[in-house]
């Protein structure tokens, strides 16, 4: 089974001294589904669908696909940012 994971960021700040834009791409996302079996990234382009980099006021909506080898109902996603781990969700397979 192959899932989208759809999702949005906003750059509120990130880089404004620095002149950066803020980037978030599929390897900001640690997947595991039920099993614990963690997930890697499904080769689907999209053009519309692609992080872009976003300067401070902007916003992205973006997707990252990946294969999911089990029966899984959810998807088990960490956010990272580096080594660090920011933020965990549980998100429902429809």
């Amino acid at each position: 089974m192959v899932v989208i994971l759809d999702y949005t960021y906003s750059n509120i700040s990130f880089g404004e001294s620095l002149g950066q834009d803020l980037y978030i791409d599929e390897y900001a996302f640690q997947v595991l589904d039920d099993e614990g079996n963690v997930l890697g990234g499904y080769p689907i382009y999209d053009d519309n669908r692609t992080p872009k980099r976003v300067p401070v006021g902007g916003k992205c909506k973006a997707s990252a696909t990946f294969g999911v080898p089990t029966e899984s109902t959810n998807l088990n996603v960490t956010f990272t940012r580096g080594s660090e781990k920011v933020a965990k969700i549980v998100v429902p397979i429809k």
